[in-house]
């Protein structure tokens, strides 16, 4: 009893310092909550960007009798061999197909507005090109901002980066928008046009490239 005395009394005074200790760790976990988050900044964001572009090139995969990395499929098979990834002797030319500009909204990649995975099967023909369309239209109809008091058309930084599949000039890309929103939007895209507007291709983290006026 005596023993058991004493712990009790020894340990009182740690019981209360951690008594008094409790609201400042407290008051500390409220100022913590209580901070404003921060914005992604831009430097860390393309940092990150290189980070994924790199490591979509290092990992391989085997698709069939070939070893593709994920870079391999999007840009060597899908986008019809651009830049030249796949050299005039690589065996994996045969794999190419003619570039459909709708693969860029059902195909990720390491941009901060790519769009999400769909999977396309091949067994259903008939249904892939309705599939595209559907993609395209969703991915557009969310990242294609009107700003119809400023006269400014915002778009999505997919645009611009892969800009030459495209068809490279500006009214181009502006036609391919247009012809894939829905009919409210494509009106307005329309109106905009014929009365001149600024386009600015943006980043998803608020980085605007230069304002082009057509």
């Amino acid at each position: 009893a005596g023993s058991a005395l004493r712990r009790r009394c020894a340990g009182a005074p740690r019981r209360a310092a951690e008594r008094r200790r409790a609201p400042l760790l407290l008051g500390q976990c409220v100022r913590v909550l209580r901070r404003p988050r921060r914005v992604w900044p831009v430097r860390r964001q393309a940092a990150v960007e290189r980070r994924l572009a790199a490591s979509a090139g290092e990992r391989a995969y085997a698709v069939g009798e070939y070893e593709l990395s994920a870079d391999d499929i999007l840009h060597g098979v899908l986008r019809n061999n651009a830049d030249e990834r796949f050299a005039a002797t690589d065996r994996r030319r045969a794999l190419v197909v003619p570039l459909d500009v709708r693969v860029h909204f059902v195909a990720p990649t390491w941009l901060a507005d790519s769009a999400a995975l769909r999977v396309v099967d091949a067994s259903h023909g008939d249904q892939i090109d309705a599939l595209l369309d559907t993609a395209t239209r969703d991915y557009l109809e969310r990242h294609v901002r009107v700003l119809f008091r400023d006269g400014t058309l915002s778009l999505p930084h997919v645009l611009q980066r892969y800009r030459t599949d495209f068809g490279g000039a500006l009214d181009a890309v502006l036609d391919f928008v247009q012809a894939h929103v829905g009919p409210e939007k494509r009106k307005l895209i329309a109106f905009l046009r014929k009365h001149g507007c600024t386009v600015v291709f943006r980043r998803e983290c608020g980085r605007a490239a230069t304002p082009t006026v057509v």
